[in-house]
């Protein structure tokens, strides 16, 4: 006793039942046919399940690819999140408004430089009453 405590060995016993993938002629003599669930597999289902392993790891392996890269390769454009480029908005709202200040400025020469003619067709019926 050099640290001050006493130390006694207790046996190790296992509630966990073991399971393990055994090769089956390891366990089974030839002839003899195994019940189903058991815990003892059989060489199929290691191969669907090594199958599956391998079809979910290429599948991950090609996600993460997908969202290390981003969308650049993608066939379908990228939606933006459906947000308005508010800088195109006052582009077109600029070039629409020097298209409306283009149509003023002819209008006005137009009325400074000739001679409109006006014929009034009908007066209304209000106005004439009051004369």
């Amino acid at each position: 006793m050099r640290s001050g405590r006493s130390t006694s060995t207790v046996p190790f016993t296992s509630t966990v039942p073991l399971t393990s993938t055994v090769p089956l002629t390891s366990i089974v003599s030839p002839g003899t046919t195994v019940p189903p669930g058991s815990g003892v597999s059989s060489r199929s289902s290691v191969t669907s399940a090594l199958i599956l392993r391998v079809l979910i790891g290429a599948f991950l392996v090609v996600t993460c690819a997908k969202v290390w890269i981003g969308s650049e390769g993608s066939v379908l454009p990228r939606a933006a999140a459906q947000i308005p480029d508010s800088g195109l908005q006052m582009k077109q709202m600029i070039d629409a408004q020097r298209r409306t200040n283009q149509l003023l400025t002819q209008v006005n020469e137009t009325l400074r430089s000739h001679t409109i003619k006006v014929r009034v067709e009908g007066t209304d019926k209000k106005a004439a009453k009051r004369r």
